[in-house]
C-alpha cells in the first residue's frame, strides 16, 4: 500500500500509502515479523521493564505531540511500511502514549488490513490488459532491457499481461528485498501489533478502498508514467531506498524532508501529469486527515496516529496543516 524519487516512487511505497507496500508484498507479507523485543509479542510491549529499560535510552523516531486549547493531544508516530529489525524495540515514550491515547488511528483500520489481501487479488484479477496488447509494447526498449536485467525475464513476461500498477508494484518489492527490507518488519506493522497487546481497537483514516483507488484507479497513461518514472529513478538513483532508511533511521527530519520535497520537484519536472498523481497521495489526504484531526482535538480527545513518514515531513505536510489551524507542536 504506502510513500523520494531521486525518491519519489519510493517515497510512495516505504513511506508514503500503505496499499502501496502491501500490493507489493500480498504474497510475503505472511513470513516472519521482526523480534520487536516483545514489543508486539507475549505482552511485554506493555509489561517487560527490560524492553522498556532499553527502549527508554533512545529518542523517539519520527514522533510528533500536538495540542488543542480544548486539551486534546495528538501524538503522531510516522512508520515505514517496511523495515528491519534494528528499528525496533520502540521508545517507551511511543507506547505510553498510545496506552493512554482515546483513539488509536493507522491509514488502515485493523478490519481493513485484514481485507486488504483478498482486495488486492480482486482488483488484479480485473487487471489484465487488453489481448492483443502487452506492457512491453508500451515501453522503450531501454526501459524493457532495464526491467528485464532487474526482476528476470520469466517475471517480465508474466507481469507485461497486466496494467502497469502491477509492474510498479512488483518492482519496488524486488527493489526493497535487494535492500534487505522487509514489509513484515515494517514500522506500521509493528504497530498494530502492540495495539492488540494493548487491548486498543485502531481505527483508520481513510478506508481500504480508497487508498486501492489511488493505486489501482488512474488511467494506463498515468500509471504507465509512474511506471516509466519507477524505472527511471532505479537506473538513476539505485540507492534512494537505503538513503531514505538512513535518514528514517537517524531520525534525521531535515534530511528526509529535503528528500522527498526534491523528489517531489523532480517527478512533477518528469512528467505534470505526475504531479496530480502526487497531489492525490500527498495534497489532497494530507488536508483530509487534518481536518479530521482536528475535530477530534477540538473535542478533547487524546489521539494517537501512526502512518508514513512522509504525510509529516516535507511541504504540506499533516503537521504543518494543524499548526495553521492553531494548534500547538510540543518540542
Amino acid at each position: 500500500m504506502s510513500v523520494s524519487r531521486n525518491f519519489i516512487h519510493i517515497v510512495k511505497n516505504v513511506a508514503g500509502t500503505a496499499i502501496l507496500s502491501a500490493a507489493c508484498f500480498f504474497a510475503a507479507s505472511c513470513g516472519s515479523g521482526p523480534d520487536l523485543n516483545a514489543e508486539a509479542s507475549s505482552g511485554a510491549a506493555v509489561g517487560s521493564q527490560s524492553s522498556k529499560a532499553a527502549a527508554s535510552k533512545a529518542v523517539p523516531r519520527m514522533f510528533w505531540t500536538l495540542g488543542s486549547p480544548s486539551g486534546g493531544k495528538l501524538y503522531l508516530q510516522g512508520t515505514l511500511h517496511l523495515g528491519s529489525d534494528e528499528l525496533f524495540p520502540f521508545n517507551v515514550q511511543v507506547t505510553d502514549s498510545m496506552k493512554s491515547a482515546d483513539i488509536v488511528l493507522g491509514e488502515l483500520s485493523s478490519a481493513d488490513l485484514d481485507r486488504s489481501q483478498s482486495l488486492i487479488l480482486e482488483r488484479m484479477s480485473f487487471a489484465l490488459l487488453d489481448k492483443n496488447r502487452t506492457l512491453n509494447e508500451l515501453l522503450s526498449a531501454d526501459e524493457r532491457a532495464y526491467l528485464e536485467s532487474f526482476l528476470g525475464k520469466e517475471a517480465l513476461r508474466n507481469l507485461s499481461l497486466f496494467m502497469p500498477w502491477v509492474a510498479y508494484s512488483y518492482l519496488d518489492s524486488i527493489a526493497a528485498a535487494k535492500a534487505g527490507l522487509d514489509v513484515g518488519k515494517g514500522v506500521d506493522m509493528a504497530l498494530y501489533s502492540v495495539a492488540a497487546e494493548l487491548g486498543k481497537a485502531v481505527g483508520g483514516l481513510e478506508s481500504v478502498e480508497s487508498q486501492l483507488d489511488l493505486l489501482t484507479g488512474p488511467q494506463l497513461s498515468t500509471q504507465l508514467l509512474v511506471l516509466k518514472d519507477a524505472i527511471r529513478e532505479y537506473k538513476g538513483y539505485p540507492d534512494a531506498i537505503n538513503e531514505l532508511y538512513a535518514a528514517y533511521r537517524a531520525d534525521d527530519r531535515k534530511k528526509l524532508s529535503t528528500l522527498i520535497d526534491l523528489s517531489l520537484a523532480r517527478s512533477e519536472a518528469y512528467s505534470a501529469e505526475l504531479g496530480k498523481f502526487n497531489d492525490s497521495i500527498y495534497g489532497k489526504r494530507n488536508a483530509a486527515w487534518a481536518a479530521k484531526l482536528s475535530k477530534l482535538l477540538d473535542e478533547g480527545k487524546s489521539i494517537f496516529v501512526f502512518a508514513g513518514v512522509a504525510h509529516f515531513v516535507g511541504a504540506g505536510n499533516v503537521i504543518d496543516l494543524l499548526v495553521k489551524r492553531g494548534y500547538t507542536l510540543y518540542p
